[in-house]
């Protein structure tokens, strides 16, 4: 190829020279290059993050949160919302929170979620570490939603008077209805959760200590009531995991 270069004229064998230098920057061992993949770990209160795990696999997040102010977090299988039974296992969950004397991490499994409480002793804004991993029992990526929320921001209600319709859910977003229940004259009750685009919603009951007790992607007859006496506290988590919004009715009804 040299030979037949040097028979050009030299213009035109000098534009081909540096044709052939910008063609081996682009297209390095004769393979186009792709542009790479950018990973944001950065999470924002209130919203939802999407993406795939391998096996083994480890991502880790970081979410800002003010100072005193609890927060929800869990992950969930995508896919688990069309195929809530054959679905794989979500991601295991760890959240390491900074405490006023100690650092705290939680590990959560079985579809838990995890509630943290950080502080600071000045009242600054503290950074929460949230880390996914690829559980070993899901054979190939998973396609999971990542959720964070102040609890504080839930509404407020109960069981009996949990009766909404026609609610506004925004793309990649999270709602949660905060629930106090003592009363065991009714210990289990069914959820009953209705939106308009149900390709990527998903209703999820967690108890105070992080059971997942019902929910589109679990047996949506719920224990509502702990008979030990020990949790009262219920969140229902209303997720949003695609680009679409929908509207949605929810209501606990009795089984």
């Amino acid at each position: 190829m040299m030979s037949q270069l040097s028979s050009l004229k030299p213009w035109l064998r000098g534009s081909i020279v540096l044709l052939l230098l910008a063609l081996a920057v682009i297209i390095p061992n004769g393979v186009a290059a792709q542009p790479s993949a950018v990973y944001e770990p950065n999470l924002r209160l209130g919203w939802v993050v999407k993406g795939d795990i391998d096996l083994n696999t480890v991502l880790t997040y970081t979410v800002v949160v003010p100072s005193g102010k609890q927060i929800i977090v869990g992950a969930i299988n995508v896919d688990a919302i069309q195929v809530p039974a054959g679905a794989a296992a979500p991601p295991e969950v760890a959240v390491t929170c900074p405490m006023l004397s100690t650092t705290q991490t939680i590990t959560a499994q079985n579809s838990q979620a995890i509630y943290c409480r950080p502080a600071s002793s000045t009242g600054s804004d503290v950074t929460v570490t949230i880390s996914l991993k690829g559980t070993s029992r899901s054979e190939s990526a998973v396609s999971y939603a990542l959720f964070v929320h102040r609890l504080d921001s839930s509404i407020a209600t109960t069981f009996d008077s949990l009766l909404f319709e026609n609610l506004y859910s925004a793309p990649r977003h999270i709602q949660t209805f905060f629930m106090s229940n003592s009363d065991n004259s009714l210990t289990q009750r069914n959820l009953v959760f209705t939106p308009s685009l149900s390709y990527r919603a998903a209703a999820l009951l967690y108890r105070s200590d992080g059971s997942l007790m019902c929910g589109t992607l679990a047996p949506q007859t719920c224990q509502t009531y702990d008979q030990n006496g020990d949790y009262f506290d219920y969140y229902l988590v209303v997720l949003n995991t695609g680009d679409i919004s929908y509207t949605y009715g929810v209501d606990f009804v009795q089984p």
